[in-house]
């Protein structure tokens, strides 16, 4: 019995230690679906060790949401679930080494358990940061300012080339062009 404690208290020491230290987790991506109704979604996310997430996500309705999500608590997502006002937000990403672009966005609720600062639109300027996405080598830098605060978060690159050849091709952005002038891809 007792080496079964000590066993079990040195397993969560070391759990406790892992999940403390901020991670770099991989991509991953995902189609869930077709539902009974023939609904499909595709997901791509990353996560950090704050519990922070980056998030791309399609429907078969042609959406496309660029979100960058944070835990919340519940009386905050009841709070905002409440309001008829839309927040305005802007979501700002910086893909290795390239220049900042930043998005019209709005903070909302993702989820029951996650709020999130979100840009939508099939526009070439999301399109485009998903494909400097998949070419990122080194890391995403995500930042949100919503009505004077700021915050933000490092994400890695580990599978983002493989997560973002689902994303474009489950939710048909090849047929959408990026304009120069969004490319990602040079200092």
């Amino acid at each position: 019995m007792g080496k079964t404690v000590l066993v079990g208290a040195a397993s969560l020491l070391i759990w406790s230690i892992i999940l403390s230290h901020p991670a770099q987790a991989q991509w991953a991506s995902k189609v869930i679906g077709p539902d009974v109704f023939g609904n499909t979604t595709v997901i791509a996310t990353v996560s950090s060790g704050t519990g922070n997430a980056l998030v791309i996500q399609c429907d078969q309705n042609n959406t496309l949401d660029l979100a960058f999500i944070s835990p919340a608590t519940p009386s905050d997502i009841d709070e905002l679930s409440k309001t008829d006002v839309t927040i305005p937000a802007q979501l700002l990403i910086k893909v290795d080494q390239g220049h900042v672009v930043t998005f019209n966005a709005q903070l909302q609720q993702w989820n029951n358990n996650y709020v999130g600062v979100v840009a939508s639109g099939r526009t070439t300027d999301i399109v485009a940061i998903v494909n400097a996405i998949g070419k990122a080598t080194s890391q995403i830098s995500v930042g949100t300012e919503i009505m004077g605060n700021q915050t933000s978060d490092t994400f890695g690159t580990d599978g983002s080339t493989d997560a973002m050849n689902t994303a474009t091709t489950s939710c048909k952005l090849g047929a959408i062009t990026a304009s120069p002038s969004t490319d990602n891809s040079s200092p």
